[in-house]
């Protein structure tokens, strides 16, 4: 995309699929607000050509309920989320954040009704300076939580 941002035009393409590719999109350095939000079918996504981005707005794969494993390592330049970042992703029953480490700023809704979750360790968010209202909200699954750099 040219002008270094991914907006919903992918979100139809992957309504009706299970995977998505996103190859030729080297170039985008931010996702634009309900960047493939609602893709419930969606099982696999390969965020690789996303390398670049720093910046995500509000409902970053928002409701992709089936997606039931997530590498961020390509989202390792990522300092901001906005609100619902990967919210009601249930599907995940699982997530390393440590791609993430220079998150420094996560807005509302971080991870919001992912209630598939058992396991999440926060330890690699060690430059988190602020965290927005319902952080964690619905993950009613969570049996182990680590919240170490939240020491905000």
């Amino acid at each position: 995309m040219s002008n270094g941002s991914y907006k919903r035009t992918a979100r139809r393409a992957a309504i009706a699929t299970r995977a998505l590719d996103v190859a030729g999109d080297a170039e985008v350095t931010r996702v634009e607000d309900r960047g493939l939000y609602g893709c419930r079918t969606l099982t696999a996504l390969d965020l690789a050509p996303l390398a670049q981005v720093t910046s995500v707005g509000n409902g970053f794969l928002l409701g992709c309920s089936g997606l039931t494993d997530l590498d961020l390592t390509p989202l390792a330049h990522l300092t901001t989320t906005s609100n619902t970042f990967l919210g009601g992703c249930s599907g995940l029953t699982e997530l390393d954040l440590t791609p993430l480490a220079q998150l420094t700023n996560v807005d509302d809704l971080f991870l919001f009704d992912c209630r598939g979750l058992t396991v999440l360790d926060l330890t690699p968010l060690v430059h988190l300076t602020d965290v927005g209202g319902g952080f964690l909200q619905g993950c009613s699954g969570l049996t182990s939580l680590d919240l170490t750099p939240l020491a905000l």
